[in-house]
């Protein structure tokens, strides 16, 4: 009962967060052009990819830490390394992206993706806090202050200046604002010291899961990066709300199912063994399919005729876009989440190869196609098939631990 019930905090405060965006998007989508969501894509992805890596997958150190003392270290060192490397990575990739890929962004996007990408790291680490502290209302509650106001100052700068570069404020501001109302553990002092233990004692989260996240990360945002690139900014843009769209249902519950999950997971290979590994599995499958089947079934049969008619003609493409990848979306929402049972039970390498091979297959899609719709057909089959041969390992994996357990009870 715990379980969902803190599947239920998160679920309502992601809820919350993307329902109003979603509410709002008519009105926003009217606003900007698909050009404009393209540039915003192409800074986003660059900023994200900055702020995944700057943690280098520390902040589990935080919630993974036995006590309350060590954590606050672990918070606190992890805190100070992300700020230094945020900077330094995002100053080195958004120089190359506007060097590589010129005239995609303008002088004022390059120039706000650092304090993006030092965000985005900090926010993860307090995130992972609040996941240790147990405190879910709160992190619910700031999810949609977030949502909120990005939406907020997006269609009030909008009526004024319709741009990438205001897509991309609106963005920072909410999520400084976030950061501002999430408690930090006590101050600790910073130490070298710490953070060579952290890095010692949580290596495989450096060596395997960094690879793997950023990973994953990508996988998200390559796509609608590749296709501005491609096939132009403005396939770029309905590539990034397509993403919106068939992501949503992930972030608004998936998410919490994931994080709620992977805290529990923890806590029943610790408390009850590995046994209890598989009935969380199966149970958690059961539920994302439960959810996601009938949701993404309405999205594949009306999406052609109902998003045209309720954001405009400019996205007639969107719809197309949402029903080629909606059954590879629907697939991903049940047994992606799953997934993140790679890092209880210390099978990190093989997410990582898995996420190697995704995105391998998501740069080949794109490479190969002539047109988008194709790559999105390709991209289908290389989600399908990944995220199916993941879970098959971390099912073998937890039916081998179940085994080797029961032998040992013999």
């Amino acid at each position: 009962m715990r379980f969902l019930r803190n599947i239920a905090v998160l679920g309502l405060g992601s809820m919350g967060a993307q329902f109003i965006p979603l509410l709002l998007s008519p009105i926003i989508l009217r606003l900007y052009d698909p050009e404009a969501f393209g540039a915003f894509g192409v800074a986003v992805t660059v900023s994200t990819f900055s702020g995944v890596i700057a943690t280098l997958k520390m902040e589990h150190a935080v919630i993974q830490a036995r006590t309350e003392a060590e954590a606050e270290r672990m918070y606190w060192a992890v805190h100070r390394m992300a700020i230094v490397l945020s900077v330094v990575l995002a100053a080195i990739s958004s120089l190359a992206t506007y060097a590589l890929f010129p005239g995609t962004l303008s002088l004022w996007n390059i120039l706000l993706i650092l304090p993006q990408a030092v965000c985005m790291a900090l926010i993860r680490i307090k995130q992972y806090y609040m996941l240790k502290i147990q405190n879910y209302g709160l992190q619910a509650r700031t999810r949609i202050m977030q949502s909120g106001l990005t939406a907020g100052i997006t269609i009030l700068a909008g009526f004024l200046l319709a741009n990438a570069v205001v897509l991309q404020l609106a963005a920072l501001l909410a999520i400084i604002a976030t950061l501002m109302v999430l408690p930090a553990p006590r101050r600790r002092p910073f130490t070298f010291a710490t953070l060579r233990f952290a890095l010692r004692k949580h290596r495989k989260f450096l060596y395997f899961s960094l690879p793997g996240e950023t990973m994953n990360t990508m996988t998200v945002l390559a796509p609608q990066f590749l296709f501005a690139q491609v096939f132009g900014l403005a396939a770029g843009g309905q590539m990034a709300q397509t993403n919106r769209i068939l992501l949503t249902p992930s972030k608004l519950i998936g998410g919490a199912i994931m994080e709620v999950f992977y805290r529990t997971a923890l806590t029943d290979k610790s408390e009850a063994g590995n046994q209890a590994l598989l009935f969380r599995y199966l149970s958690t499958a059961a539920l994302n399919a439960t959810i996601g089947i009938p949701l993404f079934t309405i999205l594949y049969v009306y999406a052609e005729e109902l998003i045209p008619f309720v954001f405009g003609k400019e996205w007639v493409e969107l719809g197309v876009y949402v029903r080629v990848l909606a059954p590879a979306i629907c697939v991903m929402f049940v047994f992606g989440p799953l997934t993140n049972l790679h890092y209880v039970l210390g099978t990190q390498v093989v997410d990582m190869l898995a996420n190697m091979i995704f995105l391998l297959g998501i740069f080949l899609s794109v490479w190969w196609a002539q047109t988008p719709i194709e790559a999105l057909t390709y991209m289908s089959y290389v989600i399908i098939v990944s995220i199916i041969g993941n879970n098959v390992v971390i099912l073998f994996s937890v039916l081998k631990l179940n085994m080797a357990s029961r032998k040992e009870c013999a």
